[in-house]
């Protein structure tokens, strides 16, 4: 089968041939449709991540969306090394797939959240201002899409570092924030960490 081998970390991982997974017992094929890319994977074909692979050659793809031998649509991830999502198949955990419902999306997916930040602001000119601080989330919806497949697949919560600059331009104001999630949300298995990552861009008019 193709799939993303990665031969060396650090190195970007190519296009080639590579065994077909076969399932021991508890374990499915996972017919791949579509495969997640996100900084966990980064980081972990980079070598940088506290659980990067350890023994070479893998797939690369830490969750997706496939198909089961049954015709079965699954959200799942999990793979069992050296196998990963970026591949034609890859096996896995049969407790580690949520069925997906028919027309929901096999890509796109979005998380609403009601976010709370509580922002420490310095201003070291009159022009800029600083700021830094924790940010409190509560899952209030998803979407009709991949991860609509049971709200318990993902925690209610959600704790993060927000930091950002603002431009103070007479009564406008305008700023960008990033924020890093700290809080693993996934509440489907132990194995991967699913964390929420953004940037915000904003503007403002000031009364006072």
């Amino acid at each position: 089968m193709k799939a993303a081998v990665l031969r060396t970390l650090g190195k970007p991982p190519r296009f080639e041939e590579f065994p077909d997974p076969k399932p021991s017992p508890g374990e499915v094929i996972i017919h791949v449709k579509a495969a997640s890319l996100k900084n966990i994977d980064k980081m972990m074909a980079s070598g940088s991540h506290y659980d990067s692979h350890r023994e070479l050659p893998v797939v690369c793809g830490t969750d997706g969306v496939g198909i089961l031998d049954d015709g079965t649509r699954v959200f799942c991830g999990g793979s069992r090394p050296p196998y990963g999502m970026m591949a034609e198949r890859t096996v896995v955990s049969r407790t580690w797939c949520l069925p997906i419902p028919d027309g929901v999306d096999d890509v796109k997916g979005k998380l609403n959240y009601l976010s709370i930040p509580i922002l420490l602001s310095f201003k070291p000119i009159p022009l800029l201002s600083l700021q830094a601080g924790p940010q409190f989330g509560i899952l209030l919806s998803q979407d009709k899409n991949l991860v609509d497949n049971g709200k318990d697949a993902f925690k209610k919560g959600d704790f993060s570092l927000v930091g950002g600059a603002q431009l103070n331009l007479a009564n406008i104001v305008v700023g960008g924030r990033y924020v890093i999630g700290l809080t693993d949300i996934n509440d489907v298995t132990s194995n991967n960490k699913w964390k929420n990552q953004g940037f915000q861009v904003y503007a403002g008019f000031r009364f006072f």
